[in-house]
């Protein structure tokens, strides 16, 4: 395990002085062993340093290296015999569906029971159409197909390309609220082009959605699976689920966010994608000060 997520609430556990995690959203309580604490620590000691490379505008390949160390190998065989290894930095599970962060790719592993689910991913995602007038670089929020693979077991792999510096939100834990703030900024980017398809991802997670601290860029990545036709009543469940992810990315540090930042929080969305957008647009200009590009300052974030 790279982050400890609350069994209970899905919440980024932080360490208490007594030695236990603790959530604090739920208060939910657990406990590990010393080497489980060591590794967690020395984890997130690297992100902070990779996260202190990305403010200093250093080289990606050598800030990235350190918690690269920590990779694990997942090996497979393909029907046809042919060995599949993937190396990754991060892997988690939503519904029976296990997700490896490599590199450069993203890799999803379909039980049997559940491997007709891969094509319907596969199918959702590459069905999403561009609006003619929109921005080009729309296309980034979403996967990339790279291949898919039936295993000797008879699952499924599902293969989707990715940035190098493209990463699950729930590798960085609790981030400063400026940064929160252009992370809700991209989602509501990517909520208004699921509208303009008459789509509702239905599955966004802090697994599912991926991003560049670097170049600020988000992508919904995974649990394509559970997308379905919009309608009056799932209208804004993205909408909501978006704001409760953010709640937990600014984390202990809610209560001192501006006011108009923690009124579109708690308060429920607009009517759609396009009307929330809006809003969000005027709580920038007026809560925030405006659009600014606000490099990481890690003085704000713990290791």
């Amino acid at each position: 395990m790279l982050t400890f997520k609350c069994d209970n609430c899905g919440g980024e556990m932080t360490i208490h002085s007594s030695g236990n995690l603790v959530c604090p959203y739920c208060g939910s309580i657990q406990t590990f062993s010393d080497k489980e604490l060591a590794d967690y620590r020395e984890f997130r000691k690297n992100i902070l340093q990779y996260l202190v490379a990305v403010a200093d505008d250093k080289e990606t390949d050598t800030s990235t290296e350190s918690f690269w160390s920590f990779a694990e190998t997942k090996n497979f065989t393909i029907k046809d015999g042919t060995p599949l290894g993937v190396r990754y930095i991060y892997e988690a599970k939503d519904d029976d569906i296990s997700m490896y962060c490599a590199r450069e790719n993203v890799i999803y592993h379909y039980p049997e029971a559940k491997r007709f689910w891969a094509k319907e991913a596969l199918n959702k995602v590459t069905s999403i159409t561009f609006p003619q007038a929109g921005d080009k670089d729309l296309s980034r929020c979403l996967p990339t197909f790279q291949g898919i693979y039936e295993l000797e077991d008879n699952s499924i792999i599902l293969v989707f390309r990715k940035s190098e510096d493209m990463y699950p939100l729930s590798m960085f834990g609790n981030l400063p609220y400026v940064h929160a703030a252009w992370i809700v900024s991209r989602i509501e980017n990517i909520c208004c082009l699921l509208k303009y398809n008459d789509v509702c991802h239905s599955g966004f997670t802090p697994d599912s959605i991926f991003i560049n601290p670097r170049t600020h860029e988000a992508a919904l990545m995974g649990n394509w699976h559970k997308a379905n036709t919009l309608t009056l009543t799932n209208q804004v469940k993205d909408l909501k689920d978006m704001r409760s992810i953010t709640t937990k990315v600014i984390g202990p540090m809610f209560n001192s966010i501006p006011d108009m930042f923690k009124s579109f929080l708690n308060d429920a969305p607009k009517a759609d994608a396009y009307s929330d957008f809006e809003y969000w647009d005027y709580v920038i200009e007026r809560g925030l000060g405006g659009r600014h590009f606000h490099k990481i300052d890690t003085n704000s974030i713990k290791p």
